[in-house]
């Protein structure tokens, strides 16, 4: 990190300035067809330059130093980015251009303070299909834009309700791969997940929500009737899943019947070898007492 530090000082020492020099010589930019690449340069700040606008769709500026306010957001809006990566950086919030932009894929993955999803957002990133959120601090996926009342925020799985506090995520929609493993999300607020009925893979491990009961009762066992189109969720199919799931109920549910079916045979004859035992010393005694089988009234 030392090192890193070291090298991303003379970057941000001028801020978006001191690297204009970055499209100075375009074979200096490390640009491959349309991608430039800048990961790993020890950058604190970043501008997106007219040389870049013309060349660059795809822009990779991961692994840096990078906060929110030294990303060059209002060139970035007029852009024709259609994928854009600021993974591991020091990112708090998502960013919001100031205009709707043609990104396609964002990648915010690895941002340990990043807490907040603003309002605006999906605004600003309509076409989106790829959205990263792996590993980062988020508590919710959208600010609440209109009140709740008490009963309705307590209810938790109210699929309208949900729909109002969430409208950042679920104005995304064309989104079709969504990945927040790994954050601090409840399950009040990873339901709004399952109004994004574009989705085909989800990524949603490792949050607090899904340990609570309510989720195998509620969403668990449905995923697949609230997100029709899914085909993939945190590496497996959910179709699949299920099936598994109900098969090993039934083989459960068949063994139990068997082991029942044992245990109440197993009384049965146990039943039957005591009562001949008892009519076997009953005849016994009957003999030794010098009264013949035939005079037994029975």
């Amino acid at each position: 990190d030392n090192d890193k530090q070291g090298a991303g000082s003379g970057a941000g020492s001028n801020d978006f300035g001191a690297l204009s020099n970055l499209s100075a010589n375009p074979s200096k930019n490390a640009v491959v067809d349309d991608k430039l690449v800048l990961a790993d340069k020890g950058l604190r700040a970043f501008e997106f330059t007219d040389d870049m606008r013309r060349r660059v769709t795809r822009l990779d500026l991961s692994q840096n130093f990078l906060k929110i306010s030294s990303i060059d957001a209002p060139s970035l809006s007029y852009s024709w980015l259609r994928e854009l990566i600021l993974s591991n950086n020091n990112l708090t919030r998502a960013p919001v251009f100031g205009r709707p932009t043609c990104l396609l894929r964002l990648d915010l993955s690895g941002n340990p303070e990043l807490t907040v999803i603003p309002a605006g957002f999906s605004e600003a990133v309509p076409q989106l299909r790829e959205l990263n959120l792996q590993n980062c601090a988020l508590r919710t996926l959208g600010p609440i834009k209109s009140p709740l009342s008490p009963a309705a925020a307590s209810s938790g799985l109210d699929g309208s309700s949900q729909a109002r506090r969430a409208s950042e995520l679920i104005g995304l929609r064309f989104l079709e791969v969504l990945n927040v493993e790994n954050n601090a999300l409840s399950l009040h607020e990873l339901t709004p997940i399952l109004h994004l009925k574009t989705l085909k893979q989800l990524w949603w491990r490792r949050n607090p929500g899904l340990d609570d009961p309510l989720f195998g009762e509620e969403i668990g066992t449905s995923l697949r009737e609230h997100l029709p189109n899914v085909i993939q969720v945190d590496g497996r199919n959910p179709r699949v899943s299920q099936s598994v799931k109900r098969r090993s109920r039934c083989r459960a549910g068949s063994s139990s019947e068997s082991k029942a079916g044992a245990v109440e045979s197993k009384m049965q004859s146990t039943l039957l070898t005591a009562k001949r035992a008892v009519g076997k010393r009953h005849h016994e005694s009957k003999i030794s007492s010098g009264q013949s089988p035939a005079q037994s009234p029975n």
